[in-house]
């Protein structure tokens, strides 16, 4: 095995790295805001089935953070 060989591999090694670094670092960096938003939608829902029915629909809009709850008719 000689150099023109094995730097293509190298270079892909080091690329394919970067590239789940970087997409393990976004998922982390929006991890407290996926969990919130849950935790949210979840008081929702108790709050809701504890005024309401058995049945629940829940809307979050992703775009504007809203919650909407509403029984199902």
């Amino acid at each position: 095995m000689n150099w023109n060989t094995l730097t293509p591999f190298v270079l892909a090694g080091f690329g394919f790295l970067t590239l789940v670094l970087t997409q393990l670092r976004e998922v982390l960096a929006k991890l407290p805001e996926l969990i919130r938003m849950f935790r949210t939608v979840r008081r929702a829902i108790d709050e809701k089935r504890s005024t309401a029915g058995e049945y629940l629909i829940v809307l979050v809009s992703p775009c504007s953070r809203r919650i909407v709850a509403s029984d199902v008719p």
